[in-house]
């Protein structure tokens, strides 16, 4: 309220505006075009010849064409990294790869395998699986948004013009950007970013709004330092206004309790639908029985992992080398000793569940996970280092007893059968206040509205 009553009101926007919007910002309205790739690869070796290998892979590419799966071959005979899936490389743009590359994979027509491609390190095939092509949006296709982004700056730079005037009160505390970031490395989580007046803002607090929102440009480092100044502005309004007596507005106290209303309404709802199951227990133990391992324990993995620096010159020798360490008798002292003889190092990730070894290392956790104690997995490549995981340790997922996750089944249930617990709960309602509701006339209204004026109708 006190913003509409403040801020000047809302100015046409112009076509010079959006035409100088649409300039300034093109990169954005440019759709580049992206191939979805696959890959396999066989590598150079002492004992195989540059002949040898084309010769191999013309013999793969007869095969693809002829209706043999692309995927089973790389998952097969490739020496890359990407044939754990199945050759899949994604999606590339041909700024993201090489000029010569870019060339043979945006002229290649979709589902036909390039001709053999000879590199320094082996023979290469590629497949296009899909392909997008390239666009450019005119000013009229996104007008709308382009109007609807001008018309949020405008009013982002009036509130910031507004905020800027606005007395501080005594207590006002803010960090800084440079405070911001050294508290986001290595700061205490209960430290406060934020004072003003009786509102009070810890660093964990921010984490957690900045883990909500979604950054319209992608994830940045900005992004805590611009919640933050939203917060700033939002707080310094607040008190602003609950100074000037807004608080007693009859406008005010209006929204106030429409949105009061509307919040109690559904947490009332959402409580007595909860209470409905109760007398439905069979139902959501029978929900849990059917998704037992959604409520399991999760896979837990006792896992180190080798790294070796990648150097170039001898990067095919040793990939070679670990890929040996997994049939070897010992894969663990066979990573030990190759971790001493290539200069490597042998580090303890412990025990760590699937999804935080994601985290850390996206494709060791999809290696890892289907490797038992004692196993090491395939060698892969980063940029800078040539890896292998090797699992120590395995616990399995193990479904967790109905009753300790009783109220999270519950919610689950009632989350997937929404519609259905709402109307018996609805029809139970309407019974014990003596109404009754005909479901044949409700279906026959839905097919002619027009009864409604009809005493049948009612």
């Amino acid at each position: 309220v006190f913003l509409e009553r403040t801020l000047p009101s809302r100015e046409e926007i112009t076509e010079e505006e959006v035409s100088r919007y649409y300039s300034d910002h093109s990169e954005l309205y440019l759709r580049p075009a992206r191939r979805e790739v696959s890959h396999l690869f066989l590598r150079r070796t002492n004992d195989t010849s540059e002949e040898e290998l084309e010769q191999e892979m013309l013999v793969y590419r007869g095969q693809i064409l002829s209706g043999v799966s692309f995927a089973r071959l790389a998952a097969e005979h490739s020496d890359s990294e990407s044939r754990h899936r199945g050759g899949q490389l994604g999606w590339l743009r041909a700024d993201e790869i090489d000029e010569g590359l870019a060339d043979v994979l945006f002229s290649l027509p979709v589902g036909v395998p390039s001709e053999p491609i000879v590199t320094p390190e082996g023979v290469h095939l590629f497949l296009i699986t899909t392909a997008i092509e390239g666009k450019r949006f005119t000013v009229a296709e996104v007008r709308k948004g382009i109007e609807r982004t001008i018309a949020f700056e405008h009013r982002e730079a009036a509130v910031a013009r507004l905020t800027d005037d606005l007395p501080r009160p005594a207590n006002f505390f803010v960090v800084d950007g440079e405070e911001l970031g050294y508290l986001l490395e290595s700061g205490d989580n209960q430290a406060v970013v934020l004072r003003i007046g009786d509102f009070e803002e810890s660093l964990e607090q921010l984490r957690t709004r900045v883990t909500r929102m979604v950054d319209p440009g992608g994830p940045s480092p900005e992004l805590p330092q611009r919640v933050l100044a939203l917060l700033e502005r939002r707080e310094l309004i607040f008190l602003h206004a609950e100074g000037e007596g807004l608080a007693a507005d009859p406008e005010v106290i209006r929204r106030v309790d429409s949105a009061r209303r509307r919040e109690v309404v559904s947490v009332m709802r959402q409580r007595a639908l909860l209470r409905a199951l109760e007398d439905h227990g069979d139902r959501v133990e029978a929900f849990y029985e059917a998704n037992r391992m959604r409520y399991s324990s999760p896979l837990r993995l006792d896992v180190r992992r080798l790294v070796v620096p990648m150097d170039p010159a001898t990067a095919n020798a040793t990939m070679e080398a670990l890929e040996r360490i997994r049939t070897a008798p010992s894969p663990s002292r066979r990573a030990e000793e190759m971790a001493s003889e290539l200069g490597g190092e042998l580090e303890a990730m412990g025990w760590r569940t699937v999804a935080q070894l994601a985290r850390l290392r996206p494709l060791a956790a999809e290696l890892s996970a289907g490797l038992g104690p004692g196993q090491a997995s395939p060698p892969f490549r980063t940029l800078d280092t040539m890896e292998v995981v090797l699992v120590d340790g395995r616990q399995e997922p193990q479904p967790l007893p109905f009753a300790s996750v009783y109220d999270r089944v519950r919610n689950d249930y009632l989350l997937h059968n929404l519609q259905e617990v709402y109307r018996e709960w609805m029809t139970e309602r309407l019974e014990e206040a003596g109404r009754q509701v005909f479901g044949e006339r409700v279906a026959a209204l839905a097919e002619d509205p027009s009864q409604l004026g009809t005493r049948d109708g009612k």
